[in-house]
């Protein structure tokens, strides 16, 4: 349902959802999840007034036993001074990172999970939230 949902939102925004569906039903934290599925996809979506070609691809699923949401752009990496404290403190960019992603990773701590920039080159730029733990 939470997928359908975030789906229908992004309509008019040419972001590909990857999948109609997530393969599998589960459970989870609403709060968390519309937290960075917005978070993340606004981000991503801001680096089309710099670059106007770049493409957002989101999916959900399970990911090695974990629940896995990733936000994929086309753009460019986050910069060097700005990794220093991405999600570990407010930061200032003008790509639009800082307190959002900040307050998105304390949630997702507090709630069993993680926020993590797993990819960061260029054309090839992914934030991942995954489930701590394997889901059962």
């Amino acid at each position: 349902v939470w997928w359908d949902g975030l789906t229908k939102a992004h309509l008019d925004r040419d972001v590909d959802f990857g999948q109609d569906r997530p393969q599998a039903d589960f459970l989870l934290p609403k709060e968390l999840f519309d937290s960075a599925a917005d978070n993340l996809i606004q981000n991503a979506l801001r680096k089309r007034k710099l670059q106007a070609d770049v493409k957002v691809k989101v999916d959900l699923g399970l990911v090695d036993g974990a629940i896995a949401l990733n936000v994929r752009d086309t753009g460019a990496p986050v910069a060097p001074e700005v990794l220093k404290g991405l999600l570990r403190m407010p930061v200032h960019s003008e790509s639009g990172f800082g307190i959002g992603l900040y307050q998105v990773a304390k949630l997702a701590e507090a709630s069993g999970y993680s926020l993590r920039l797993t990819e960061n080159l260029p054309g090839n730029v992914c934030f991942s939230l995954r489930s701590q733990g394997r889901w059962r």
